[in-house]
């Protein structure tokens, strides 16, 4: 066997290896419960104790628009901004 057959082998049980990988994370995913929000984008927020800029995720839930912030000082936080 020279240095290419045995680069292939290895490239086959690579591959093989990582198609197994695959199909354990995908049929694990597909039995996952849906959430009951959906998360939409992100937008700028303030802190709602020290007013420091912090990113939000827009999250709908149920009726609800959601903010839900962190701020590195003060936690996290969720705000509903419209119902």
């Amino acid at each position: 066997m020279n240095a290419w057959d045995e680069r292939c082998i290895s490239q086959a049980s690579l591959l093989a290896h990582l198609q197994a990988m695959t199909s354990s994370i995908c049929s694990s995913a597909a039995s996952r419960a849906p959430t009951n929000h959906i998360y939409y984008s992100t937008t700028k927020s303030l802190c709602r104790t020290c007013k420091r800029g912090v990113d939000a995720k827009i999250h709908f839930v149920e009726d609800g628009v959601y903010f839900d912030k962190f701020c590195p000082e003060h936690g996290a936080e969720r705000v509903l901004v419209s119902s």
